[in-house]
């Protein structure tokens, strides 16, 4: 049984990973703006660029080298470097959204500043702590679906479309 529970908790863990959910996000936020097919995929692509593949680059080289190191960086001092390369991902992302003619680019915006915000913490209190990334992501991935849908959907819409999922990944993480 325990090695079920692993194999459960490594699905979960993958699925709703750090480096997926801004991706859903920005696909979400476009396509509900009224965005077309291009622009929602411009949208997922430009995420997939800052917000996974260059985070993923940095997490791999935190780990070349070192045999007991995964890539969920479980030993907090092998986050610091993966961080501060996030952040500065998150930073370019902002110059990139700049550019764009998306829908709702100046909600975009908004989101990748809490992102960068969110990073700044997280690497704050990576120095002294671990923090569970997974968690904190899906905080804050559900609090700005919440906000968002919240301006165009009644609170039982709301509710239904990003409550109680966001109950049930929660618990699925913790």
């Amino acid at each position: 049984m325990p090695r079920r529970r692993h194999q459960i908790a490594q699905i979960v863990s993958y699925t709703i990973n750090p480096l997926v959910l801004p991706p859903t996000l920005f696909g979400i936020i476009t396509a509900r703006s009224g965005g077309t097919g291009s622009q929602v995929a411009a949208a997922v692509l430009l995420s997939i660029v800052f917000f996974c593949l260059i985070p993923l680059v940095s997490m791999i080289r935190a780990i070349r080298g070192k045999p007991s190191a995964t890539i969920e960086l479980r030993d907090r001092t092998h986050r610091t470097v993966p961080y501060m390369v996030t952040i500065v991902s998150y930073l370019a992302a902002l110059a990139a959204i700049h550019y764009t003619s998306l829908p709702a680019r100046g909600f975009l915006t908004a989101v990748t500043l809490a992102f960068v915000w969110n990073g700044l913490l997280l690497l704050i209190i990576n120095l002294y702590w671990k923090i569970s990334l997974h968690v904190s992501t899906l905080a804050g991935f559900f609090s700005i679906l919440w906000f968002f849908l919240k301006r165009q959907e009644t609170v039982y819409q709301t509710a239904l479309i990003g409550g109680i999922p966001a109950l049930v990944m929660t618990l699925a993480v913790v």
